[in-house]
Formats: C-alpha cells, structure tokens, sequence
C-alpha cells in the first residue's frame, strides 16, 4: 500500500495530534495573565494621556506598570525550577539581556538604562512564563482573547473620541486606536491578523468569534493607512496557508512550494530590477517615508560607538545628547532609529547585533523545521516573517513591546520544541 503521508524533506512532521497533558490554568491566572497581555500592549493609556495634554506620563506609567511586574515576578518564583530550565534553553536571549545590563557601565544614561534593563527584563519574564505555562492552543486562546479588547476598544474610542484616536496633524484621518500613532495600531493589527489567523487553524471551536475580529483587525489596518502593516499580515497569511498547505499531502505541498517559489522569483527581479515599482505599489517611496535620511545620519552615530553601543535604551532619552546631531541632520524630531538592527546597534553594538542575528537565524531555522507541525507550524513561521518584515522599518526588535513578547514567546516554544525541557509543557508539535 502506497502511503500518502507528505514527505519530510528534514522536516518534523508529526503523524497525528498529539495528545500533550495540557495544563488546567485556574480562572483567575486567566484572568491576570490576559490583563498583562493586554498592557504588555500600552493601550489607552498614552493615548489618553496626550489627549490630555500629558506627554511626559512616566511617573503614571510606571505605577501602572507595577502589578504586571508583581505578576510576572510571582509567576517565576512559583515556578523557578521551570524558569531556569527555560534559562538553560535560551542561552541567546540570556546573553542579550546580559549585555543590556552591562551596558549601564558604559551607557550615556545610566541611571534610565537601568529601568530600561529591569523592564526589559521583566518583559522577557512574562514572554518566558507564557512559553512554558501555556500550551499552542491555550496560547492562541489568551492572545486571541486580548488582540478582541485590542480590535473592539480601538473602534469604539476611534468612533466616539476621535480627537484622541484619530490623527490630525502628521497623517490627518489615519486612525491610530488605543495608540498615539497610525503605524502602532497598523503593527498591533498586523500580528492580530497572523495571531487570529492561527487561532482559526488551532481552535476552530472558536470561530465564530475569532473570524469577526479578524475581519475588524484587517479593517483597522486599512483605516489606519499603515502599508508595513498590510504587508506584514499578508504575508503572515501567506506563510500559514503555506504551511496548511504543505500538510494537505505531497501533491498540494509541490503546488504550494512551486508557487510560493514562484512569487520569491518574482519579487526578486522586482527588487533589483524595478525597486521604484515596488515600493510604489506598497504606497511608499525609494527613502521609505524619510527612513533612508535617518539612517544616513545614524551610520555615523554608529561609527563613533560601533563595538558596545551608547548603553540600552539611552541613545534618544537626552535631547542635547547624541540624538541632537541626528535631529539636526533631518531637521524633524525623530525620536527612534525606525530599524529594529540600528535601534540594537545603537544600545549594544556589534557585539548585541551578532547576537541577535544569530539568535533570529536559530528562531528561524527552528520555526521551518516544525513548519509542518498542526500547532508550533502555525503561529511561528508566520511570526518569524512578520517580525523580519518589521526589522527594517520599526525598532520592535529587542525593545520593550507587545511585538518582542510575542516574538520572544515563538522563540522559547520553538526552543522547548527542539530540545524538551523536563517539567515544562511541550505541546510544540
């Protein structure tokens, strides 16, 4: 009897479902854990405060901040053998977090690169008790659950408080939601997409709410005019029905490759051949909406500091700091490097760079292993693509947000895939 099963090619494909001893999380770690979600995000509450007139809300922040912190510090010492298996199998990301705590010894803001750290670190934390106390499906459960208050909070506020959640001046009439700018809500709906998405494969008991969300986080990246976004969630998309597609058996899987393999080739001659069409068709220009000026100014930011940095955090705190000589060269107060590589080129330097690019390269090649898998194919892949996409345009990588939780989570799921850690949930195939 001919099997039908698709092959391998080096992949992890498992043969059915497995049936992981999933863990029965109390109501009420669901609870908290969906509300740290949820601020992980820093919804509303900025927007609120610049509504306001605030736009120095630090002192308020932190205050909000400190129950997630009182969380995620619980949640690691109730489980800290777990914890410090996780540690065991993210050496990478250890490393990263060290050098941004060693980086106070060198930094041009010591005293904010502490905070910074002990957020970042914290941030991590809560990446970490999410990897290892959550299966897939539990995970898409609880995401799904926050990217829904995400979805409905930002239409409600964008209809009934537009002066807050709508721009007048930089982009009038792009909506930016429960954030104070358009490319905000346009990243967060992009990763809603991908997260909803995967939800609807891995939980299809959930649908019947999950399609609708997905539907309003897509309309809300229109509404918000952000290009990155649409191309960061198509393409999410594209990678999930890929993968389903390569699991639907061998003939399926060689149409798919073909023609993802034919869209590569395609949009590689655009690159070289035509990159003025390109951008033009994804609604930006050759200096990617004044992003090229910017990194221009900072080559040279780099060049005085290329080895360690300026220390984590602090390049843009001081504005008669080394950010003065960028504002001055773009004439316009850029208050970030737009590019996820520069961005940790200018907190850590070569030296947090070289291990970042490895660390995404393992994440990466770790998320094509197990693209076949029914539950870790799903979500990680189209992460990975995303987060990559985001790279060059935005500061997401390696910096206090939504997105590196997300992205820190793929990685440490994808990590407990590769090499099972005793004692810690490991529904990754």
């Amino acid at each position: 009897m001919v099997s039908l099963a698709a092959p391998s090619f080096g992949i992890d494909i498992p043969t059915d479902r497995p049936k992981a001893q999933v863990r029965a999380i109390p109501g009420w770690e669901w609870v908290l854990a969906g509300l740290c979600t949820i601020q992980m995000s820093e919804p509303l509450f900025a927007a609120i405060f610049v509504g306001q007139g605030i736009y120095e809300p630090q002192p308020i922040a932190r205050l909000i901040w400190l129950p997630v912190y009182a969380f995620v510090f619980a949640m690691l010492l109730r489980d800290w053998r777990q914890a410090l298996a996780m540690a065991r199998r993210s050496v990478l990301l250890l490393g990263l977090i060290g050098l941004a705590a060693l980086s106070v010894r060198w930094s041009v803001a010591p005293d904010d690169t502490v905070r910074r750290v002990i957020g970042m670190g914290l941030t991590m934390g809560f990446a970490t008790y999410l990897a290892w106390r959550y299966s897939w499906t539990q995970l898409l459960s609880l995401l799904s659950g926050a990217w829904a208050v995400f979805v409905i909070g930002s239409y409600v506020f964008a209809i009934f408080f537009a002066p807050w959640h709508v721009m007048r001046d930089e982009h009038p009439g792009a909506w930016s939601g429960l954030w104070t700018h358009k490319n905000t809500l346009a990243a967060m709906m992009a990763f809603g997409v991908i997260v909803l998405t995967s939800s609807c494969v891995v939980n299809p008991q959930q649908r019947w709410w999950q399609i609708p969300v997905l539907l309003g986080a897509f309309g809300l990246i229109l509404l918000s005019t952000g290009k990155t976004g649409l191309l960061a969630a198509t393409a999410g998309i594209g990678v999930i029905a890929i993968t389903w597609g390569m699991r639907r058996g061998p003939v399926v899987m060689t149409v798919f490759a073909a023609g993802g393999f034919a869209i590569t080739v395609l949009l590689a001659g655009l690159i070289f051949l035509f990159p003025g069409v390109l951008v033009a068709l994804i609604g930006r220009d050759l200096t990617f909406t004044g992003r090229t000026d910017i990194w221009h100014s900072l080559v040279r930011a780099i060049e005085a500091r290329p080895l360690l940095g300026y220390g984590f955090g602090a390049f843009w705190l001081d504005p008669n700091g080394p950010r003065f000589w960028v504002q001055r060269d773009v004439a316009w107060k850029v208050i970030g490097a737009h590019n996820g590589w520069m961005e940790t080129m200018l907190a850590v330097g070569k030296v947090g760079v070289s291990l970042l690019g490895v660390q995404v390269a393992v994440t990466a090649a770790r998320a094509a292993r197990f693209a076949l898998s029914p539950t870790a194919g799903v979500l990680a892949p189209a992460v990975v693509v995303a987060m990559l996409i985001y790279s060059f345009s935005e500061s997401y990588l390696f910096t206090q947000n939504m997105f590196w939780v997300l992205y820190t989570i793929v990685a440490l799921k994808l990590a407990i895939a590769a090499r099972p850690v005793p004692g810690v949930l490991a529904e990754s195939t």
